[in-house]
């Protein structure tokens, strides 16, 4: 399934943002506003995992027609969708920190 690439650069995208973010909080003062850009768009690459994976399931569901390739697919989308929920519950902490610093 194409979505399972897009996916996949949405999961690389995430992980670049929270590398910039854990290393921006080394001087947080500092890299504040480049920390907090890297939690925005963590969000909206989050919204954008939400997004390909109804439109995954979607196709999911119009397309297969094997029964174990359906459940099979549709664990692997859905562990995708959960790897990138978990970046953005990253973002939220690395916020609260920030939070913390000032």
């Amino acid at each position: 399934m194409p979505v399972f690439g897009e996916m996949a650069e949405v999961i690389n995208l995430s992980a670049k943002e929270i590398t910039v973010s854990l290393n921006g909080l080394k001087h947080a003062g500092k890299n504040k506003e480049a920390i907090i850009q890297s939690c925005i768009i963590l969000n909206t690459l989050e919204n954008k995992a939400d997004d390909l994976h109804h439109i995954g399931l979607s196709e999911l569901f119009e397309k297969e027609t094997d029964t174990i390739e359906l459940i099979k697919k549709k664990a692997i989308l859905e562990t995708l969708e959960k790897t990138v929920d978990k970046a953005e519950d990253v973002s939220d902490v690395i916020k609260t920190i920030l939070v913390k610093l000032a």
